[in-house]
């Protein structure tokens, strides 16, 4: 924050026009969006809320995910995602949940995973180094105004822009947990017309997957 108002300050003095004109404003702008996402960034990062993630290895059969799903319903869990699809093996199938609790609850939670039938491992892969990802999709409505906000905010965040109309783009980005939430955060201060998100999927870090898992309860 120091070096963008140093930086502010430095171009105030060599700027040869007036500080008031539509350039200078422009470049204020677009300097103080640089601080908002840093500061966005930086608020996502340690949070007290902790995000357990959740991998269910399930044989690819009709019904399973609404026993899985179902599970969490009648018990009141909440669940923050859910992404399923199959794996390597045509006829295995992998759901990733995403949910909040204390280590108790989640405990319960993979112990009643692994009592379904057609379930075959259960991990909460959270808890291990892990790479997990999320791709979220955007239509944002843009004009000659904002149109030049919106992309710094996409390079910035090594989005893509893979739609493009007369009065609105349809933005990509993939990235984790803290990536995510503050590209959302500063994206919906345009007029926002469609949002959706895949849910995290995840896999641990190093050689080992999740059919090698011991039986932990």
């Amino acid at each position: 924050l120091q070096e963008f108002i140093k930086e502010i300050s430095n171009c105030t003095l060599n700027l040869n026009e007036p500080p008031y004109t539509e350039r200078y404003v422009r470049w204020c702008e677009r300097t103080l969006n640089k601080i908002i996402i840093q500061l966005l960034l930086d608020s996502c990062e340690g949070g007290d809320i902790i995000i357990h993630i959740i991998s269910v290895l399930v044989n690819n059969h009709s019904g399973v995910l609404s026993r899985v799903v179902g599970l969490f319903s009648r018990r009141g869990y909440n669940i923050e995602s859910l992404a399923v699809g199959t794996t390597e093996q045509n006829d295995q199938s992998r759901i990733t949940l995403t949910v909040n609790g204390d280590d108790y609850v989640i405990t319960q939670i993979i112990r009643q995973l692994s009592k379904l039938y057609d379930v075959i491992k259960v991990q909460d892969v959270g808890k291990f180094p892990n790479v997990s990802r999320e791709l979220v999709l955007v239509k944002v409505e843009i004009n000659s105004n904002t149109r030049d906000d919106i992309m710094h905010i996409v390079e910035t965040f090594r989005g893509k822009v893979i739609d493009i109309s007369l009065n609105s783009i349809i933005i990509e980005i993939t990235g984790d947990s803290e990536k995510v939430e503050a590209f959302i955060k500063l994206i919906k201060q345009f007029q926002v017309r469609e949002l959706t998100r895949t849910g995290f999927i995840s896999l641990e870090r190093g050689n080992r997957i999740l059919k090698e898992y011991e039986e932990e309860f």
